[in-house]
């Protein structure tokens, strides 16, 4: 791997680390929140164990497992899985009341904050 493709892949991985500290951190309410495993999908890069978990849910902060293993991206040496919040049973049409209460009394972590 040349120096700028380790360098990438380093940065990815921080970044991972952070939004996944960020998400065990919060305070959000696990009756209204939930962690997802997003994976990069079939696209021949991504390994199987990230494949598997792509698409589990977890209450904010409570860890993913496969196998052995245990935490939150990154998984394999170049993951490019996140986790993301997501609301509780949230559908396209319903209100998105525990988000905008969230919002309002400054629950959400640093990157889903309105910008000034």
């Amino acid at each position: 791997m040349k120096i700028r493709e380790q360098a990438w892949a380093a940065a990815i991985a921080e970044n991972q680390r952070a939004r996944a500290e960020a998400i065990r951190a919060s305070n959000l309410d696990p009756n209204d929140w939930e962690a997802q495993w997003v994976s990069a999908g079939e696209d021949g890069r991504t390994c199987a164990p990230c494949l598997a978990l792509h698409g589990q849910r977890r209450p904010p902060g409570v860890p993913f497992e496969h196998g052995d293993w245990t935490g939150f991206p990154p998984f394999c040496e170049g993951c490019r899985c996140i986790v993301r919040l997501t609301l509780k049973g949230f559908r396209a049409g319903q209100s998105p009341t525990p988000y905008r209460d969230a919002l309002l009394k400054g629950e959400l972590p640093w990157w889903d904050q309105p910008k000034p």
